[in-house]
C-alpha cells in the first residue's frame, strides 16, 4: 500500500517556541522597536511580565512622557488627586532616566507636564544630560503647562547636540544661552511657545547657532531683561518658513527684529515688533505666501509701508483689517 507524503504544514516548520510565547524569543533591539510604538509608562509597565521584560524598556530609542493622560473625573478631592498625580508623574520620569541604559541613543524626546497650579517642581530635565558627540537625539518635544513664575531652564548640553533635527519648547526659560554657547549644526526646525529668554543678545545666540535652520516659529515669547533699541539680527540662509506671533502676554515682548532670508516662502506676522529685511533693495523670488497682523504692535507707518513694498511680489497676501485702513488714510 503507497502512503501519502502529506507536505510539512507552515505551523510545523516554526520552531517549538512558537507554540509558547514566541515574542519574548525575538531579540532586544526588535523589542524595544516594538516598545517605542508605546506610550512610556505602558513600556515601562511590561517589565511586570517576567524576567526576560524586566529590563527591555531601558533600550527604548524613544521616550513619551505625559502627565495628561490620568482620567480624573468629577471627584470632591480633585486638586489632591491632582497633586499626587504630579508627584508620581515627577518619580516616574526620574526613574526612566536614572534607568535608562544609555540616553544618548535616545533619538526622540517628548516630554509634556500640564500642571498649571500644581506645586510639584517642574525641574524634570536636570537628569537629561547628553554628549554633543555621542547624542543620537533628532527630535525633542518639551511642553510645560505650568505657573509663570516656575518655568524649568533646559540643561546646557542641549543647546550642542550634534544630530538635532527638530526642537519644540513650550513655556520654558533659556535663560542659559549666552553669546558662542549654542551650536546645533542639523536643526532644521525650531519652535519657541511662550519661552523665557533673557536677553536679545540670547535670542540672536540660539538663532545664529543654527546654521541651517528652515523654519522658525516664534510665539509669545518674552524677554526678561530687555535693553532699550536691541535688535536681533540674524543670518539664515536656508529659511524658508518664519513665523512670529508677538502679543505681550506674558510681558515684556521681543526686540526688532532685522534678518537675511533669501529662500524665505512662508511669512506670518501677528502683533509683531518693527521688522525688517537687510538689503530690502533685493527681491525675494521664493516668497510666496505673506499673513501680516499688526494689531497694537505700534509698528510706525513709515516703517509699515516700506516693509509691504518689499513683500509685495509674493503670490499670496493677507493684510489684517489695521493694515487696510492705515493704506487709505492720505
Amino acid at each position: 500500500m503507497e502512503t501519502t507524503e502529506i507536505a510539512p504544514t507552515a505551523q510545523s516548520k516554526l520552531p517549538k517556541v512558537a507554540t509558547g510565547d514566541w515574542i519574548s524569543s525575538l531579540p532586544d533591539e526588535l523589542l524595544s522597536h516594538i516598545l517605542s510604538f508605546l506610550p512610556t509608562k505602558y513600556a515601562v509597565g511590561t517589565s511586570c511580565l517576567s524576567r526576560r521584560w524586566k529590563d527591555l524598556w531601558t533600550g527604548l530609542y524613544e521616550l513619551d512622557l505625559d502627565n495628561r493622560d490620568t482620567v480624573l473625573g468629577n471627584t470632591a478631592n480633585r486638586d489632591e488627586i491632582l497633586q499626587r498625580r504630579d508627584l508620581e508623574f515627577r518619580r516616574f520620569v526620574d526613574r526612566v532616566l536614572r534607568e535608562h541604559q544609555d540616553l544618548n541613543s535616545l533619538r526622540r524626546f517628548r516630554l509634556h507636564f500640564a500642571a498649571p497650579n500644581s506645586k510639584v517642581s517642574p525641574n524634570f530635565l536636570m537628569r537629561l544630560r547628553l554628549a554633543p558627540d555621542e547624542s543620537q537625539l533628532e527630535e525633542m518635544d518639551v511642553s510645560f503647562e505650568v505657573n509663570h513664575f516656575c518655568i524649568p531652564c533646559l540643561p546646557d548640553t542641549l543647546y550642542s547636540l550634534n544630530r538635532l533635527e527638530i526642537l519644540k519648547l513650550n513655556s520654558v526659560a533659556l535663560e542659559s544661552t549666552t553669546k558662542g554657547s549654542v551650536l546645533l549644526p542639523s536643526l532644521n526646525m525650531l519652535q519657541l511657545l511662550r519661552v523665557g529668554i533673557k536677553d536679545c543678545e540670547s535670542l540672536s545666540s540660539l538663532i545664529s547657532g543654527c546654521p541651517v535652520l528652515e523654519t522658525l516659529h516664534l510665539e509669545n515669547c518674552y524677554y526678561s531683561n530687555r535693553k532699550e533699541g536691541d535688535e536681533l539680527i540674524a543670518s539664515l540662509p536656508y529659511l524658508k518658513n518664519l513665523t512670529v506671533i508677538d502679543k505681550g502676554v506674558l510681558g515684556t515682548r521681543l526686540c526688532s527684529f532685522i534678518i537675511e532670508a533669501p529662500c524665505l516662502e512662508q511669512l506670518y506676522l501677528d502683533h509683531f515688533p518693527e521688522f525688517e529685511f537687510q538689503d530690502s533693495s533685493r527681491p525675494m523670488p521664493c516668497l510666496h505666501s505673506v499673513h501680516i497682523d499688526v494689531g497694537h504692535s505700534g509698528i510706525s507707518e513709515r516703517g509699515l509701508i516700506r516693509f509691504l513694498a518689499h513683500v509685495s511680489n509674493a503670490k499670496e497676501i493677507h493684510l489684517s483689517p489695521q493694515i487696510l485702513v492705515i493704506s487709505i488714510v492720505p
